[in-house]
This record gives C-alpha cells, sequence and structure tokens, in this order.
C-alpha cells in the first residue's frame, strides 16, 4: 500500500486500496468522465464554448451509465 504523507496526497486508486484493506465494501470498478480543457492556463467564472459542449455530452454519458441494467 502507498505510504501517504498528507490526506491530500490521497487518489482515488489509493483510497479504494485502503478501504479494501480496512473491509469496507468498495466498488469493483469506477466509471469516471472527464473533460480536457482545451487551453488550460486561462481561468475565467463560465465555461468556454467547446468545455460547454463537452460538459452537456458529459452529463448525458452519466445518465446514461446511470440508467444502465446493473447498479445497485
Amino acid at each position: 500500500m502507498k505510504v501517504l504523507c498528507a490526506v491530500h496526497e490521497l487518489d482515488l486508486p489509493t483510497a479504494l486500496e485502503l478501504g479494501r484493506h480496512l473491509g469496507l465494501q468498495m466498488p469493483r470498478s469506477v466509471v469516471i468522465f472527464g473533460i480536457q480543457a482545451q487551453d488550460a492556463r486561462t481561468f475565467g467564472q463560465s465555461l468556454s464554448g467547446s468545455v460547454e459542449i463537452g460538459m452537456e455530452r458529459a452529463v448525458e454519458m452519466v445518465l446514461v451509465e446511470l440508467s444502465s441494467p446493473g447498479l445497485p
């Protein structure tokens, strides 16, 4: 298991491994949806057009995933 110096270093794989190590019921699989920024150096208070389109697509994908059979 990965040794952590601070809680802020905890990533998702380590958190899942820690949960299993502690005997907690952890998911067998995890689905991750992401949107890659076209320009990661420019910040603003609103979404760029391409990120807004990506967000709409991601929401649609999440809704499809949540309506899939086999979810608890």
